[in-house]
């Protein structure tokens, strides 16, 4: 029976891993406390594994427990969280249906985010972050910026030709 409950958590844990892993790090942005959080909520699965119905909203656990841990690592770090909107969930959850495009999809979010870590210019690094970030159009970054919607472009562009770049270094390797 015990050997049947492994086999069941070990095929949870693949199956929603990156589920998991995405709740925390929108919140958390730091890999290394992610990672922490994300066996934090997959022991606490293993040891409430009985008292857990997996056919009654158990995605609804798993997101509630994800972001509980996330906001309380949060806390222990003494920032506050900034809060994963809805739509970000559901666009997670929908990369458990396909676990190979979302490791895809992971790597790609993860090569993004190391070059826009490189870039020199703060301006530019400003703009991605309004605009792929906060999802402001071009208009409202250059309000924000106090400079021209051209100028918006004009980063956005930079940004992209810097993050290329960086992927194709990383690709060489």
């Amino acid at each position: 029976m015990e050997n049947n409950q492994d086999s069941t958590f070990q095929t949870l844990y693949k199956q929603y891993y990156n589920f998991v892993f995405g709740i925390a790090l929108r919140i958390l942005k730091v890999r290394e406390d992610t990672e922490e959080v994300v066996n934090d909520v997959f022991i606490q699965l293993h040891k409430q594994y009985d008292q857990i119905r997996l056919d009654q909203d158990f995605m609804g656990w798993l997101t509630t427990t994800t972001k509980c841990r996330a906001i309380d690592k949060l806390r222990k770090r003494g920032r506050q969280p900034d809060p994963v909107p809805d739509y970000e969930i559901e666009k997670i959850r929908c990369h458990i249906a396909n676990p190979e495009k979302a490791a895809i999809t992971n790597e790609t979010q993860e090569i993004i985010q190391q070059a826009i870590s490189t870039l020199k210019s703060k301006t530019l690094t400003t703009t991605y972050q309004l605009c792929f970030v906060e999802n402001l159009d071009y208009q409202e970054a250059a309000d924000a910026l106090g400079c021209t919607r051209n100028a918006i472009k004009i980063h956005i562009h930079r940004c992209r030709q810097h993050i290329i770049e960086f992927a194709k270094k990383q690709y060489r390797r």
